[in-house]
């Protein structure tokens, strides 16, 4: 009885998990027709359906489900803008943007496919569940000087940032937008940006691991703030909104640290984040959205300009793939990021977010549903990997694939790993002695969640 329930459950599964993605992959090759608004409507809204009823009713797994809807954004907003808007940006024909969407769109359903095979049983919840609760023991220790000199590179960093911002003052900065800041501000150097992740990230976690003084919430508020406001000022947003994507995922779950009005607060303060930097500069509220269209734009330009592609293609070549990884000292030629590459090509007035089906279009344009596919379950298997030998990697890499839709392959790559390397060096007991003892056993400490390690089991299914 219980090997047919077994089976019963498997058949289920891939029916629903692997089958019906498939299935919808393939309806234009099926049914004959060529990418037509109909056909991708149809596909769109019972993906939709399907991801939303996942979602819903497959609670364990909510968080990979979830990872699929945001990719899903990015990757069909850019066409919800031309059939309910009529607007499209940068010259684009409806009939690029139509193709590319409905190749994007097929390839995401193959690829949710492939990896439900492999990730889509694991009880996500409680894996972030259990992580969650490691690192938060772990932080409920350290004394508060770890703290200080965790935040205070951050601080001098952010006050200089904002004196500068001062004596450009605000109309230049609102006027030249992100040219500005590229120019002017300290945190552009990506080495600062592989701090401020870890750091800010680690800040967080550290207050929330159990009830601090009065002085140690003001000091990482003040150093926090002066950090991040010039990124608010001049509309960066992917980084904040990537520190406030790990700190409410490492807390979501846990019981007693983010109920329901905590859950609405952190909504709501990521939604300013969003739509705050455009209402400072009176452009329509819809236009916050222009985060999830913009990305995929960089395929359907490159879709549009084959002769460009050759010279993007060869430069990309100079981006160099898995030589990302090496320090920039030990690479026999110069890199580049995509992005910027891609703004230089194309002469854009400023630079656009970078879509991981771009990157796959680039590296061949008759195989590129298959470089997606690969890419996107690799990086997935990567996260898993990685989440094995320290928590705060999976941690960190289910925030980040939550951007996965405007990033690329071997960026996120090197991200996760200086990021996620940093963070494990933060939380590390030895490198600065640990003062406090532990505090679980008080009101004050991770209540109620000693039963986790229990509840949760093994750290795979």
């Amino acid at each position: 009885m219980r090997q047919r329930e077994v089976f019963a459950t498997a058949v289920r599964w891939l029916g629903v998990g692997v089958g019906f993605p498939m299935f919808l992959a393939v309806i234009p090759a099926w049914a004959q027709l060529g990418p037509t608004p109909f056909t991708l409507s149809t596909q769109l809204s019972l993906w939709l359906l399907f991801l939303s009823a996942c979602l819903l009713f497959d609670r364990p797994r909510s968080p990979f489900y979830l990872l699929w809807m945001i990719l899903t954004a990015y990757s069909t907003m850019a066409w919800t803008f031309t059939v309910l808007l009529g607007r499209t940006y940068f010259g684009v024909s409806p009939d690029t943007i139509l193709l590319g969407t409905s190749e994007t769109l097929g390839a995401i359903m193959v690829a949710f496919a492939l990896s439900s095979l492999v990730f889509g049983r694991s009880d996500w919840r409680a894996i972030l569940r259990r992580d969650s609760f490691m690192i938060l023991r772990r932080f409920e220790r350290m004394s508060s000087a770890r703290l200080v000199v965790v935040l205070a590179p951050l601080m001098v960093i952010g006050l200089i940032d904002c004196l500068t911002i001062e004596r450009a003052g605000f109309d230049v900065i609102f006027s030249s937008f992100r040219q500005v800041y590229r120019v002017l501000l300290l945190s552009t150097n990506y080495r600062v940006a592989f701090l401020s992740v870890p750091c800010s990230v680690f800040a967080c976690w550290y207050l929330a691991s159990r009830r601090r003084r009065l002085w140690e919430w003001g000091f990482a508020v003040v150093a926090l703030l002066c950090f991040w406001l010039p990124f608010f000022v001049v509309g960066s947003r992917k980084e904040l909104l990537y520190v406030i994507g790990v700190v409410a995922l490492s807390l979501w779950y846990l019981r007693g640290k983010l109920g329901g009005v905590k859950r609405v607060a952190v909504t709501g303060v990521a939604m300013l984040v969003l739509i705050l930097p455009f209402a400072s500069r009176s452009i329509p509220l819809h236009q916050v959205l222009l985060e999830f269209v913009f990305p995929q734009y960089t395929l359907f330009m490159a879709m549009e300009a084959p002769e460009l592609e050759e010279q993007q293609r060869a430069q990309m070549g100079e981006y160099g793939g898995p030589r990302t990884l090496l320090p920039s000292f030990l690479r026999l030629s110069e890199t580049h990021a995509p992005a910027v590459t891609f703004r230089e090509v194309f002469d854009l007035p400023f630079g656009l977010a970078f879509h991981p089906y771009t990157e796959a279009h680039v590296l061949s344009r008759s195989q590129s549903q298959l470089y997606f596919v690969v890419f996107t379950v690799g990086l997935l298997a990567f996260v898993f990997v990685l989440g094995v030998l320290h928590p705060v990697f999976f941690l960190l890499g289910v925030a980040y694939l939550m951007l996965w839709g405007r990033s690329d392959f071997w960026n996120s790559v090197v991200f996760l790993l200086w990021n996620g390397g940093i963070l494990a060096f933060l939380s590390s007991p030895r490198w600065i002695p640990i003062v406090h003892r532990s505090t679980a056993h008080l009101s004050g400490g991770v209540s109620g969640l000693e039963e986790i390690p229990r509840a949760v089991g093994t750290r795979r299914q």
